[in-house]
């Protein structure tokens, strides 16, 4: 029947518009994480170009940099300056065109202040060359170093700037019996490969004891992660001191409180459960923007399926009446 034709071709184009539009706005959101793709040519001896960004606070960018002009060599500078001015001089080196042994670099910088971002790529070189430059924002500071679970148990997470001898504060509600995990990253590359950097952390319970567990400890590389644990006995609200000591002028570094795991069952001498005070924490559910769109999508889909294949139904449940009349 023309009927069945005319439905199934209202059912096919209906999923290929969908397919379409969700296909448009995956690739939308990815072109939002690409801020800079492209080829720039550096002339001798010295040559630099200047991007003006906008970073979100908390998120790692990443800086890529290939030579793709053959026999070309240069000593690569990268520097940034956050929205307040301070500098960070995150790569020194020299680079060459080899296509053979990884003639490309990358530079990752992981955001504590929001706001634009002024990147100063210089390079000096004896010839002539062109240069691929790709800077992307990724995933949030430390996600990629610790499990998915860390940051659903998070009890405090943040990313902040540091100088020498810089020092910061913050109180986190604890619960007892419960082992909690410090994880810490150093997010910003620094140029000077011989440079140092060691941490303090200091923990004050309720009571106001004091727990020094890092003294002096020295901070992994950017690619890397330090981390401790922290089991409690009381309930209450915690006092986390982090310094931080460091022969460059600033670096950013990232810190996650989670918990891991319940240590012991709390129990009294004669064997009865102590009850802990109910959490104060409420618990809320969040849903990102893309992932609302795309479930109204759907929903829109499946109610338009439903819909035609009601009308069918219809149709041919008439079309039988007609026959048997």
């Amino acid at each position: 029947m023309v009927i069945n034709r005319d439905i199934k071709r209202i059912i096919l184009m209906s999923f290929l518009f969908f397919a379409t539009l969700l296909s448009m706005i995956s690739k939308v959101q990815a072109d939002d994480y690409i801020l800079v793709d492209n080829v720039y040519m550096f002339q001798p001896p010295n040559d630099e170009k200047t991007f003006y960004l906008n970073f979100d606070k908390n998120y790692n960018y990443y800086i890529t940099f290939e030579i793709v002009t053959p026999n070309n060599a240069g000593l690569f500078n990268i520097t940034i300056f956050d929205p307040e001015g301070k500098m960070f001089h995150v790569y020194n080196r020299t680079l060459q065109s080899t296509f053979t042994q990884g003639d490309y670099d990358e530079v990752p910088f992981g955001v504590a202040v929001s706001g634009i971002h002024t990147i100063v790529i210089n390079i000096t070189t004896a010839k002539n060359m062109n240069v691929y430059i790709r800077i992307e924002k990724t995933i949030r500071c430390l996600e990629d170093k610790v499990s998915a679970g860390f940051f659903d148990t998070m009890k405090h997470y943040d990313v902040r700037r540091f100088f020498n001898g810089d020092k910061v504060q913050f109180i986190v509600d604890l619960m007892d019996n419960e082992m909690y995990r410090i994880s810490l990253g150093r997010v910003s590359s620094i140029a000077d490969l011989d440079s140092i950097e060691s941490v303090h952390i200091n923990i004050s319970d309720p009571s106001l004891n004091n727990f020094y567990i890092y003294e002096n400890n020295g901070l992994a590389g950017v690619d890397a992660l330090n981390w401790t644990f922290f089991g409690t006995a009381a309930n209450g609200l915690y006092t986390f001191t982090i310094k931080v000591l460091i022969t460059e002028p600033y670096i950013n570094l990232a810190y996650l409180i989670s918990d891991d795991y319940s240590i012991a069952q709390n129990l009294e001498e004669n064997g009865t459960i102590i009850e802990s005070p109910e959490n104060e924490y409420t618990t809320t559910f969040s849903i990102p923007i893309e992932a609302g769109i795309v479930m109204g999508l759907i929903v829109i889909g499946v109610m338009a399926c439903l819909a035609v294949l009601y009308l069918y139904n219809k149709n041919e449940s008439k079309a039988k009446l007609d026959i048997r009349k």
